[in-house]
């Protein structure tokens, strides 16, 4: 009699709340010729204590997790980024794991209001070349660390081309954009970095997908959207619906209908939420 599977299987029954799947393992244990004392000491018993010991670990991670001042930390995540302290910023994401915060979480409520922060400056010219690089390199190994965390949900929810337009080169909210739509279940092409406006085209063609999404970090790179929207008319397209994102946007909450564009989402999931909107999904 194997007592370490019996008690594996009554304890993960009990833990799914299958009740009689549980009873059926000390029937089977019964069976076997465990004694009745045994059972309840060595399986129920055992397993009734491990049950209350994760629940209270699991309330304590709940509790810690409530405490979390999340716009302190923003504020002190977005001054060591700015001065490209990499242990600190690196430090500030290990606790939060350890706190068992959810690297969605972590991306939506520190990292994507840092980059927010620099797309502004940056477009107010109050932020140096160096400053920006270094907090690129700095936010890319973060989000790399997140990245696997995030386990992508099924999929079927729709396919959706991400891309920057051409001259454009700052990747990193694309990619958490693009994180957040695979998440919940898009099935998402990244294009990269300095996409043609014909290669949007080109791939709205081969995936059949029905919306674009497009990253500019840059004014002068979202100027370019309006003659995509003419490409794609030109080519039979016009239903193609285009979603921009990025520090123009954000700065102007109206750039993207003078841009002929046909939503903004200034996050990853207001871009779940407009994606869902766009295809009809509910």
């Amino acid at each position: 009699m194997d007592i370490e599977f019996l008690y594996a299987k009554f304890y993960q029954a009990l833990k799914e709340q299958k009740f009689s799947e549980a009873k059926s393992v000390i029937y089977e244990a019964h069976r076997e010729g465990m004694p009745a004392g045994h059972i309840l000491v060595k399986l129920v018993n055992r397993a009734l204590d491990s049950l209350h010991k994760n629940l209270h670990e699991d309330s304590q991670a709940t509790a810690e997790k409530i405490e979390i001042n999340f716009s302190e930390i923003q504020q002190k995540y977005f001054q060591y980024l700015m001065s490209g302290k990499k242990g600190e910023v690196q430090k500030i994401i290990d606790e939060l794991l350890a706190k068992k915060v959810e690297a969605g979480e972590i991306l939506l409520k520190i990292i994507t209001p840092a980059m927010d922060m620099i797309g502004n400056l940056q477009s107010r010219q109050e932020i140096s070349l160096s400053q920006i690089f270094i907090s690129a390199k700095i936010t890319d190994d973060v989000v790399a660390k997140l990245l696997p965390l995030m386990p992508p949900r099924s999929n079927g929810m729709g396919k959706i081309i991400i891309g920057n337009p051409i001259g454009d080169y700052h990747a990193l909210g694309r990619k958490i954009v693009a994180t957040f739509l695979r998440f919940y279940g898009f099935d998402v092409v990244d294009l990269g970095d300095n996409v043609a406006n014909e290669k949007f085209v080109e791939n709205v063609m081969k995936e059949n997908a029905k919306l674009i999404f497009i990253s500019a970090f840059l004014l002068h790179t979202a100027k370019n959207i309006p003659d995509l929207r003419n490409l794609l008319n030109a080519k039979g397209f016009p239903h193609v619906k285009i979603v921009v994102g990025g520090a123009p946007f954000n700065f102007d909450k109206q750039l993207y209908q003078q841009l002929r564009c046909d939503a903004y989402a200034p996050e990853g999931l207001t871009a779940v939420k407009v994606a869902k909107q766009l295809l009809g999904i509910a």
